[in-house]
């Protein structure tokens, strides 16, 4: 039997990441912040939709224009729609987006 090999994913420049440590990305014009689950941050020249296209096999959801959670991270939804992360994070869904997160918690619940 063989070790299962880590998944890395390009996320920029000389950077891999394994799509488990990335709590969330943000975007920056054209750039993205990369949020990590050891609390760094690294800053990336490339769009959001790229580095989302990359993870979105990975159990990552856009939950806004500039924001895109990974769903392993998630804490809690409250009832107001807002979703906390881990860290502590809140972000509030827009409201295109509101009825497929609540569709993805049903089902998980």
């Amino acid at each position: 039997m063989q070790p299962q090999t880590q998944s890395y994913i390009h996320v920029g420049g000389h950077q891999h990441l394994r799509p488990e440590q990335i709590v969330r990305l943000e975007a920056d014009r054209n750039y993205t912040h990369i949020y990590k689950a050891d609390g760094r941050t690294l800053l990336v020249s490339i769009t959001l939709k790229v580095v989302e296209a990359r993870l979105m096999a990975h159990g990552f959801l856009r939950i806004t224009r500039g924001d895109v959670i990974n769903l392993a991270f998630v804490k809690k939804i409250w009832k107001d729609g807002a979703i906390q992360l881990l860290d502590g994070t809140l972000i509030y869904p827009s409201r295109r987006r509101q009825g497929v997160v609540k569709g993805i918690f049903k089902s998980a619940a």
